[in-house]
This record gives C-alpha cells, sequence and structure tokens, in this order.
C-alpha cells in the first residue's frame, strides 16, 4: 500500500520561545511531574519516551497541564499504515492527547513518513512529526555498519526524505546542521538537537557520541535542543536549567518562558 502524497508545503512550525525540551527519561510518572512542574517556568517543553511505556499516551495528557510544547518521542518504525496508526494515537485531536511532536524514524522510508503526516486527517492542525535522522549514538563506524555511507550523508538523504514527505521537523546531532543549512530545500525543516551537553557539565556521555553545548548548536541553526542528564544527574536541575538559559541569553521572564503555542501545546 502507498500514499499520496500532500501537493502542499509543510505549515509552519510553531516553535517555542524558549529552547529548551527536558527529556524526563529514566523517572517515574509522579518524578517527572514534579519535575515538570518545577522547571516549567524556566523551558519551553517536555520529551517523554519511556514513560510512553510505562504511562502511555496518559502521561501527554498529564504534562499538557503546565502549558508547555510536550514531545512524544516513541521513534516509530514499521510498516506505513502502522506508522500511521501509531502517530495518530498521539496526534489525533480527537483523542485528547495532542502531543506537540512525535517522532518517527526517517529510515522506515518515505511511504512511512507521509502515512505519518497524514495520519490525523486535518489539514492546518498544530500537531507535527519529527523524522527521526541517524541516532547520536553513532559514530562513523556505526553509521557504516548501519547504512553503509557517512554520517553526514545520510542525515542528508533522510532530511531530505522528510521534506518530501511533509514532515514538519528532524531530530539531528548539532554536527550536521551546518551541511543541512546549506540546502535552502531543507529551510523549512526545524531541527531538534540532542545529544546537547554544556561545557561544564562533565560527565561521560558514552551512548553520545555526536554531541554539541546548548549555545553552539544554537548558533549552527538548532531550533530546539534535548537536554536531560545535564539537567538531573548533578546539582539542582532548576539551577541548571537557568545556568544554560544565561549561557544562550535567553531570558524567560522578559518573554513569557513559554513554548509560544498557548495553553494547548
Amino acid at each position: 500500500m502507498r500514499f499520496s502524497f500532500r501537493k502542499r508545503q509543510p505549515k509552519e512550525f510553531l516553535l517555542p520561545q524558549n529552547p529548551i525540551l527536558v527529556a524526563l527519561d529514566g523517572f517515574t510518572r509522579d518524578q517527572a511531574m514534579a519535575h515538570a512542574e518545577r522547571l516549567a517556568p524556566l523551558v519551553g517543553g517536555f520529551k517523554v519516551n519511556d514513560l510512553l511505556d510505562t504511562c502511555g499516551v496518559q502521561i501527554v495528557r498529564d504534562l499538557k497541564q503546565f502549558g508547555r510544547l510536550v514531545m512524544a518521542d516513541p521513534k516509530i518504525y514499521d510498516t506505513p499504515k502502522t506508522v500511521a496508526n501509531r502517530a495518530a494515537a498521539y496526534c489525533d485531536p480527537q483523542t485528547g492527547v495532542g502531543a506537540s511532536l512525535v517522532t518517527v524514524h526517517a529510515s522506515a522510508g518515505v511511504d512511512a513518513l507521509v502515512a505519518a503526516v497524514q495520519s490525523d486527517g486535518h489539514e492546518g492542525d498544530t500537531h507535527s512529526i519529527l523524522a527521526i535522522t541517524v541516532l547520536t549514538s553513532f559514530d562513523e563506524e556505526g553509521c557504516q555498519e548501519v547504512y553503509g555511507h557517512p554520517t553526514k550523508a545520510m542525515v542528508l538523504r533522510f532530511a531530505r526524505w522528510a521534506a518530501l514527505a511533509g514532515c514538519h521537523g528532524i531530530v539531528c546531532s548539532g554536527q550536521e546542521l551546518g551541511l543541512l543549512a546549506k540546502h535552502p530545500e531543507l529551510k523549512r525543516l526545524k531541527r531538534v538537537v540532542p545529544g546537547i551537553s554544556p561545557a561544564w557539565f562533565q560527565a561521560e556521555l558514552k551512548d553520545q557520541k555526536r554531541t554539541m553545548t546548548p549555545k553552539e548548536a544554537l548558533d549552527a541553526g538548532a531550533d530546539y535542543l534535548e537536554i536531560g542528564r545535564a539537567l538531573f544527574e548533578k546539582g539542582d536541575p532548576a539551577q541548571n536549567a537557568q545556568r544554560i538559559l544565561e549561557e544562550i541569553g535567553f531570558d524567560p521572564t522578559a518573554r513569557g518562558g513559554g513554548c509560544g503555542m498557548g495553553d494547548d501545546a
């Protein structure tokens, strides 16, 4: 079964003013909600991954109460029809879930990405599909083993597929941002960047091979920064968030600190 391509340009991506997406990984629901309540005034949104496994889509509804963007990160990889079904479970406004962002592996293919984009059946909605390019856990050797090509070549290929399918953004490491900026056909794709580690965060990110500091990533063209361990592993999370905001030159009190998407983000 092949999915038809929509003959339209991707809609404008509704960006948060604050670029920080807090990765609520490895927490119980109660722990995640407590962190979210405390960090909401300082960040643009929250990302959930394993909480989708332990709490289901209800965690998205729960986090939306803080008025920030909520990124559901199931990293869907399957046949186009199944991708459509799973994406709809997070995207469809009729379910009351309405995740602001939902991730799908670009390596599932263009048809799968198109299916995800079309899954909610609504034109002009505010839900956005992000195409995962090459995981930041891959170095050059790992990317060659899995895909048979260099990292930058694969990120560029997947980004082009995402643009062709009408996705509204991609997930990539900061190290590919310069390459993507050279291709005007990818301009509308927004960049969500994991593997973010401030210079003062000295923990060894053994499972993150392609990393960058928050300021470096933003200067290179990132729109969102996924940050988790730098907030939670050492010290006070709120103080760490404030420190990152100071480094990137963002004052949440001056701009409202929100995601720019209203209470329904």
